[in-house]
């Protein structure tokens, strides 16, 4: 069957809509970052008509849930540096990825990821994680993410507050003391 078109625009919107499915086909027959890089190469996020960014999310939310760490691990990394790192699409990206509807398992990954992520963005999710205590390894992780990632957003007050509330179960000695320094000290 042929697509009519009635505007240029719709014409682009068709093709990029097209560019984003075949290179979800291409990433679930070979699981590479590279070829999430070279979608945004080809066109760039910001330049894409929102049918186009749905489908991308959809992809991505699908990929991070995947009990396949090959098969999510590449996607996280690009939410972690393409996306969160990224103070132009880091909100749309939590807003795309965290909610009340997400796995456990994408929440895990997307705590992992989220160092860079403004604090008032994660305190959200912290405070709605921390009541239970199988979620506590992981927010301990994200806070330490939030304080050593090179872009890594941290507030020292407020990850006070939420480290003092946390029962820990396997987390390495040097990882609570790197978190603890952190937390005690004057600098910023």
């Amino acid at each position: 069957m042929f697509a009519i078109f009635s505007t240029s625009q719709q014409v682009k919107a068709h093709r990029t809509s097209a560019l984003v499915a075949t290179y979800a086909d291409i990433y679930r027959a070979m699981p590479l970052y590279d070829f999430i890089f070279d979608l945004f190469m080809k066109r760039p996020y910001e330049e894409m008509e929102s049918d186009a960014r749905m489908m991308f999310w959809a992809f991505s939310r699908d990929r991070v849930s995947s009990p396949d760490d090959a098969l999510a691990d590449p996607v996280a990394y690009s939410m972690w540096c393409d996306f969160f790192e990224d103070s132009a699409r880091l909100k749309e990206a939590w807003q795309m990825l965290v909610t009340e509807e997400s796995s456990p398992l994408m929440l895990r990954r997307i705590l992992d990821a989220c160092g860079p992520v403004p604090f008032r963005l994660k305190q959200p999710l912290y405070d709605r994680l921390i009541t239970d205590e199988s979620w506590h390894d992981s927010i301990f992780q994200s806070l330490l993410f939030s304080h050593t990632d090179v872009y890594g957003d941290f507030d020292r007050e407020a990850a006070a507050c939420i480290y003092s509330k946390l029962t820990l179960r396997s987390v390495e000695k040097g990882d609570i003391d790197r978190l603890e320094a952190a937390l005690s000290s004057k600098s910023p």
